[in-house]
């Protein structure tokens, strides 16, 4: 009899268990699709960006850097765009947003460190997001891309840093 009553409980939480999960992986999963989408207008945004700063660099190291920081950008909203793919059945595209607007060669000489600033800071906001992003994912192959993802971003802003005091005046 007391297998009886242990089983009944057993059976019990086993059955209501399930739907407990289920909903609140749903919540869980739309929010994380929110900031999965988020990230992926952000990466759609700086690669505009950084592809139109290679035109304001005369340094061939800085116009260099800028391109792979771009290349790395378009990377990231493709594995960004797999990874949606691959939870949500459904392709992903993020709502196309107008390229950023550089200043022009004779500006860019003296608004170039603040905007370095401003990329170093928000390529490090970028990482608290991302980081956001990894914690909430379960699936190892997507945690290891989001890893991949983060080390770019604190590479892109030592980037910013390392050009900011290149191109800051004393």
């Amino acid at each position: 009899m007391d297998n009886d009553y242990f089983n009944a409980d057993e059976r019990m939480n086993r059955d209501a268990a399930p739907a407990v999960q289920k909903q609140n992986l749903g919540i869980h999963d739309k929010k994380l699709m929110e900031m999965i989408g988020t990230a992926l207008m952000m990466s759609e945004d700086n690669a505009k960006v950084y592809k139109n700063l290679q035109s304001s660099l005369s340094s061939e190291d800085d116009m260099a850097t800028a391109r792979g920081i771009t290349l790395d950008n378009v990377k990231h909203c493709r594995q960004l765009s797999d990874i949606m793919r691959s939870m949500t059945g459904n392709p992903s595209e993020p709502p196309k947003t107008p390229a950023p607007q550089m200043p022009d060669r004779s500006a860019a000489a003296i608004t170039l460190p603040g905007f370095f600033e401003e990329r170093f800071h928000k390529e490090f906001t970028g990482v608290e997001l991302f980081r956001q992003i990894y914690f909430a994912l379960i699936d190892l192959e997507f945690r290891d891309i989001l890893y991949e993802i983060i080390t770019d971003k604190q590479r892109h802003a030592a980037c910013m840093l390392m050009m900011h005091s290149k191109h800051a005046r004393c």
